[in-house]
């Protein structure tokens, strides 16, 4: 049969990579998960004081990558140790290494906090008053994960690093198998990672949904979630590549889903509308059926709004399908890994296809009545499956779902997706030269300057109110960067004439790019806590801590 249908190309697995707690290869995280071992366990490399766990899934055993990357000497960032080391695995696995040119191999990353613990390592020499590497700010960006993968291992295609909060490591795998499909990639390395870190813990502390015992997703008398770190990587190729190399195929890349609730800034829509549609759309794309998918890999974080809305959309996703399936949450093993969750939860996906098992939800006590699917509890049990999916669903109602197909389960590609012509109807610009696109060409072409100089620096600063799009309540919350992205998002709709409706608003997508991210909001809360000590926020935490704690909200 053709590899190719019409101009996309099917999409498979040939190496996988992982570190996680419960070790350092995929093989130890295999066989752990699927033994239901809990890698929760109390924290060694972070000081816990004050925050209402002792616990996560940490790292243990640190392996050290044999690739480098630019950095001051002396200091490592464990989020691109994690990430070369799992991509290492990956590349020595995949087989396809030399038989794909350099400029034929892609790379997509997923991260949530990426050089964050680069940042405050920064930072702080700088409230010191001690000399600060400025390498430490170049391993801040997302970006910058992509970047050290590309030249670790002399990768010349496309270079990647997405950023969507807890969906980012599925969102990376979906993104990669595009590449691959629409002929921008032969292979992709792909995948997730992300750190532990004070600053990290200390804000799920502050939404109050930290457990202090491991994740009990499901469970009635659940807690809350448990945190993790480490990294996943796949090597994903084109199928005919595969093929004629006689290379290993762990599974396929079938489809893929994504949509966003639109709903609140932590936790998920109630009905879990929207991340049915990602479930929906994940089969679509790949041509598969509800009641051929057998297991469901679930975001399963243990809150209590996570875990009932994602039953429903679990159920609203697959219909009467849902009754069927297998459903389980290996973050009950290793807690959430934030931008790698998408990741590992993957590779558990891509190993039960190829073992034809179902691993289980551990720590699964007596079941919540609001969540009533087959959540395989505490033991693994064999399950014969050609298709299952994973689903991660994120803060602010970012939802992605990937299909994936045991190797050799389908003769033909997924279906060619009936595209249209894209085109371009609305623009916005905000700028030194002005924020409306008369003010902006006007500057242009009278070659008019728009900087100023500023303590030695030449320095372009937007001149914007923005109160005709949001209120002072709603400004209070954001930072600028914020402010520019919604009312820059405000007038190019409103340029290409387009209003929000119910009728359309599961049609309109939105996609954002950032060099920095709002750094400006990130300085203020280590500036304060830094300033002011780690004894003031013990204090504070532990006055939290002896209230009743409010149920959880869902990353």
């Amino acid at each position: 049969m053709p590899e190719q249908t019409g101009e996309t190309f099917r999409v498979v697995v040939t190496g996988l990579g992982a570190i996680t707690a419960q070790g350092p290869t995929v093989q130890a995280f295999w066989e752990n998960v699927r033994d239901g071992k809990v890698a929760i366990r109390p924290v060694e490399q972070v000081p816990m004081e004050g925050f209402r766990t002792r616990i996560a899934g940490e790292v243990k055993e640190r392996v050290l990558p044999k690739h480098d990357y630019r950095r001051p000497e002396g200091f490592r960032d464990p989020v691109f140790d994690f990430a070369l080391k799992a991509a290492e695995e990956a590349m020595d696995a995949c087989g396809c290494r030399d038989l794909v040119p350099a400029e034929r191999w892609g790379v997509v990353i997923g991260t949530c906090n990426a050089g964050l613990i680069s940042a405050e390592e920064w930072y702080k020499k700088i409230l010191a008053g001690e000399p600060a590497d400025p390498q430490l700010l170049l391993l801040n960006p997302p970006q910058a994960i992509a970047e050290a993968l590309s030249g670790a291992f002399g990768l010349k295609g496309p270079a990647v690093s997405i950023d969507t909060a807890c969906a980012a490591g599925a969102n990376a795998i979906g993104y990669a198998a595009d590449l691959i499909r629409y002929g921008h990639a032969d292979a992709v390395l792909t995948g997730g990672s992300d750190a532990l870190s004070d600053i990290l813990i200390a804000g799920f502390n502050s939404l109050e949904s930290l457990s202090p015992n491991p994740a009990a997703p499901y469970s009635k008398d659940r807690t809350g979630l448990s945190l993790g770190e480490g990294s996943g990587m796949v090597v994903l190729v084109r199928g005919d590549i595969a093929r004629k190399a006689g290379l290993h195929m762990y599974a396929e890349v079938a489809g893929y889903g994504l949509s966003a609730d639109g709903y609140h800034a932590t936790a998920p829509h109630p009905e879990g509308i929207g991340a049915a549609r990602a479930i929906r759309t994940a089969l679509r794309m790949g041509g598969v059926s509800p009641d051929q998918g057998r297991y469901v890999n679930s975001h399963g974080t243990g809150t209590a709004k996570n875990d009932p809305a994602e039953t429903r959309a679990t159920r609203v996703g697959l219909g009467e399908a849902a009754n069927k399936v297998a459903v389980s949450s290996t973050k009950s093993m290793v807690g959430h890994l934030l931008g790698a969750a998408g990741a590992v939860e993957g590779i558990i996906t891509i190993k039960a296809l190829e073992q034809q098992i179902a691993p289980p939800t551990a720590n699964f006590t007596e079941p919540d009545p609001e969540c009533d699917l087959d959540y395989v509890p505490n033991k693994a049990r064999p399950l014969q499956m050609d298709f299952a999916i994973s689903n991660n669903f994120a803060f602010g109602g970012a939802n992605a779902c990937v299909a994936f197909a045991r190797a050799g389960a389908r003769d033909t590609a997924p279906p060619r997706p009936d595209c249209d012509r894209a085109v371009v109807t609305g623009i916005a610009a905000l700028t030194p030269a002005g924020c409306t696109l008369d003010e902006v060409w006007s500057a242009f072409a009278s070659e008019k300057p728009a900087i100023q100089a500023e303590d030695g620096l030449r320095i372009g600063r937007v001149n914007l109110d923005p109160g005709a799009y949001l209120s002072p309540r709603d400004r209070r919350r954001m930072d600028r960067l914020g402010i520019f992205a919604v009312v820059a998002a405000h007038m190019a709709l409103a340029d290409a004439g387009i209003e929000i409706t119910d009728q359309n608003k599961e049609r309109v997508g939105c996609m954002f790019g950032t060099g920095v991210g709002p750094w400006r909001a990130w300085r203020t809360s280590p500036n304060r806590s830094l300033r002011k000590g780690r004894r003031r926020r013990t204090r504070r935490s532990s006055r939290i801590r002896s209230t009743t704690p409010r149920p959880g909200r869902s990353p």
